[in-house]
């Protein structure tokens, strides 16, 4: 619903593009297009499935006009600019957004993340549950099982912390919340821990000691290695996971 949120969005598709040299030199651009189609898709109450339309349609007006219509003249200008580019450019610019979100192609992928009841930003976290190097179940690594965890972004960040997890919330926000998000959401930086891979079976509270004392290598997600955390002490971080462990509890990973 804003264009920071279809960025952030935007941005995880990118990440899955197994290129480098396409990811460097068209990344940017594939994901500001992305960006806007998302933003149009939502406005006009759309679904994934109109953005990988318009993905494959590279000189649709109708994402532009929407976006005029509902006030966002600059995404609008950018997204008519590059239509309108050398035909190499733009074609350079959505093969690498079609390749971002290739898993749009699966109708099994695109049946999870497009239920009648979840809107286009919602797909935030789906997606990153998902991922399109992901399956449609949401499989984890290591066999740990499978199960589909909706997470409603918009009510996780209106809830109000009790006084018991106030303590990590101020503790979250000041040390991780630039990695992880506000709520644990996730950002373009790092995954969001509103997710099964972080459900206390999964990865237990002792690793959260550990990944802040002693960082953690790259495993489940393509954000590169976390370093440590200095300034935090044990009793910091069982505030920080009970927080966690709460907003968990609240979406409904566990």
């Amino acid at each position: 619903s804003s264009v920071e949120e279809a960025e952030r969005l935007a941005g995880h598709f990118v990440l899955t593009v197994d290129d480098e040299r396409s990811k460097d030199i068209w990344g940017p651009a594939a994901q500001e297009l992305i960006a806007a189609l998302l933003l149009a898709a939502k406005a006009s109450g759309g679904t994934m499935h109109d953005v990988y339309d318009w993905l494959n349609d590279e000189a649709n007006p109708t994402p532009v006009e929407v976006l005029r219509e509902v006030g966002y003249r600059g995404l609008a200008a950018s997204l008519a600019g590059m239509q309108g580019s050398p035909a190499e450019t733009r074609g350079s610019v959505y093969f690498t957004a079609r390749v971002a979100a290739r898993c749009l192609r699966n109708p099994e992928i695109t049946a999870w993340i497009t239920p009648p009841t979840v809107p286009v930003v919602t797909a935030l976290v789906l997606f990153m549950a998902v991922g399109c190097g992901g399956d449609a179940g949401g499989r984890m690594a290591g066999g740990h099982g499978s199960r589909n965890v909706v997470v409603d972004t918009a009510r996780v960040l209106a809830l109000a912390v009790p006084a018991e997890h106030r303590g990590g919330e101020r503790l979250f926000n000041a040390n991780c919340v630039g990695c992880h998000g506000k709520a644990a959401i996730g950002t373009a930086q790092g995954p969001p821990l509103l997710h099964i891979y972080y459900e206390p079976n999964h990865h237990s509270d002792a690793a959260f000691q550990m990944a802040v004392t002693r960082g953690v290598r790259q495993h489940h997600w393509s954000f590169g290695d976390m370093p440590p955390v200095p300034g935090l002490g044990p009793a910091d971080v069982r505030q920080i996971a009970g927080y966690v462990r709460w907003l968990q509890r609240e979406a409904g990973v566990y």
